[in-house]
């Protein structure tokens, strides 16, 4: 009864016989895809029929320049970040600098975006006290992450720094 539906209307059969054709097309672009890698089993650990997981990593992109996420802000224009800068007096000022940013990543525990143009290598962006910060207005620098808290005091100075804190004599000019 049904396939005389289809026998008295060959259009609406086709249409049908069409739709199913892409539909499956379809589901077969959707399905995931097995993956036999060849590997080497030299000493025999691995067994024929034997399941593993495992988990690979993807490119690796050299010198890619990256920026803490919360560095990043989003305004009217796009990302941007706050770098250092100097005035006219030669002041430190915080400078906006619009970004346009690729994949996200987190490495050692840190979310980081990826920087794909408007940063150069050696650019030193703000990361704390950023809700403080005004386009062009006054900063004051503090030491890098990971330096030595003592290095904020020692700005100006030549004399390093002796590992219990008390100043070492200069190195000897030659």
């Amino acid at each position: 009864m049904l396939s005389r539906f289809f026998i008295d209307r060959p259009i609406f059969a086709a249409v049908i016989s069409v739709f199913f054709v892409l539909a499956g097309l379809a589901a077969m672009r959707s399905l995931p895809i097995a993956q036999y890698p060849e590997i080497a089993n030299a000493d025999g650990a691995l067994k024929p029929g034997q399941f593993a997981r495992v988990q690979l990593k993807g490119a690796v992109r050299t010198n890619a320049l990256a920026v803490p996420q919360v560095a990043v802000q989003d305004g009217t224009q796009g990302k941007f970040v706050y770098v250092t800068g100097k005035d006219k007096d030669g002041k430190d000022i915080a400078v906006v600098r619009p970004i346009v940013l690729g994949d996200w990543i987190e490495v050692d525990g840190t979310n980081l975006w990826i920087v794909e143009s408007g940063l150069a290598a050696g650019d030193m962006v703000i990361v704390d006290g950023i809700a403080k910060l005004q386009p062009n207005g006054p900063i004051m620098l503090g030491p890098p992450p990971g330096a030595p808290a003592d290095a904020a005091k020692m700005k100006g100075s030549d004399a390093p720094v002796a590992k219990d804190g008390a100043k070492a004599a200069p190195p000897p000019k030659s």
